[in-house]
């Protein structure tokens, strides 16, 4: 295993060509400079349904050879690359367009050698893709919020059954996120969704990104059970914790905003030990990838300050 660095500046496609900003450079040598292995890129594109057309300002144009080139001086590997977008988007429009996005980043894969695209499947149903808890999927005073999985299911397979064609064709895997929020909510969020997902489509082209943090605040546990199940299935990992405050969560309820916070490894719920000792067991040697979204430790600072965290945990 390595420990690695989500690089912030993002690659961006536009029309068939790719665009960056000066600060790449400097994001691969902050990383190479401070001992990771390799890293995470982000791809963002024209064809998003989203796309801001402001993200073109003070960007120059740079090839997929002179990406590989940069990477290389810097003593780097991309472990994989990250698009976001809502796959499973009931608008047909904008669902279309976000599976082109997905597809751009399995060609960009393949041009630049990386074999794990990392992405959300994304919901038709926002975050209430099992309708209200609580409620075993049915109607609550004639309301709406009912379970969606079996659409969503369905939704699913139509999309990602060519899909996962095309990048075996191309040689790359996709990784789903465990993330249930994201951008408009995201259906792969536990293993309950994870095997009807694997049943539908059962090409071994898709798999998971497991971000450990989403399972504390899901209280999804124990987590390293979930990953010895699903070893064959993990392309990519994060390194991120999260916290629960016990107070918060007897003050508010499962409902509440303040009853849970993001961590940097260590910092956070999770026995990353146990972690570790988990993702041994089945033979994962990819990347874990550091993400920092801990409110009292913001910045590269705490991205620092998780890798020495996670690097003393790995045997050299």
């Amino acid at each position: 295993m390595r420990i690695g660095y989500w690089v912030e500046v993002p690659i961006i496609g536009v029309d068939g060509k790719l665009y960056t900003a000066e600060g790449l450079r400097e994001e691969l040598s902050f990383a190479s400079k401070n001992g990771f292995e390799c890293i995470r890129l982000s791809y963002a594109s024209k064809s998003a349904p989203n796309f801001d057309p402001s993200m073109l300002q003070s960007l120059k144009e740079i090839g997929t050879e002179e990406i590989k080139a940069l990477v290389r001086d810097w003593g780097l590997l991309i472990e994989n690359i990250t698009s976001g977008g809502n796959h499973l988007d009931p608008d047909p429009e904008a669902r279309r367009r976000w599976n082109l996005v997905l597809k751009e980043t399995v060609d960009l894969c393949r041009f630049l050698d990386v074999q794990t695209v990392a992405t959300d499947v994304g919901s038709p149903a926002g975050i209430y893709i099992y309708g209200l808890p609580g409620l075993f999927g049915s109607h609550y005073e004639g309301g709406s919020r009912r379970s969606r999985v079996e659409e969503a299911i369905r939704m699913y397979a139509e999309v990602m059954t060519p899909m996962a064609d095309y990048a075996e064709s191309q040689g790359v895997r996709i990784a789903f996120e465990n993330n249930f929020r994201a951008m408009a909510g995201n259906i792969a969020q536990g293993p309950y969704i994870w095997d009807r997902m694997f049943r539908a489509v059962p090409s071994r082209a898709l798999g998971l990104r497991i971000d450990p943090s989403h399972f504390i605040c899901l209280m999804i546990s124990p987590v390293e059970a979930i990953i010895r199940k699903y070893g064959d299935r993990i392309y990519a990992f994060d390194g991120k914790d999260c916290e629960i405050i016990p107070e918060m969560l007897q003050a508010q309820g499962i409902y509440g905003n303040l009853w849970w916070r993001y961590r940097i490894p260590g910092y956070g719920d999770l026995n990353w030990p146990k972690v570790i000792s988990a993702l041994m067991d089945v033979g994962y040697k990819g990347g874990i990838i550091v993400e920092n979204e801990d409110p009292l430790f913001p910045g590269k600072k705490g991205v620092l300050m998780g890798a020495k965290y996670l690097r003393d945990l790995i045997p050299k």
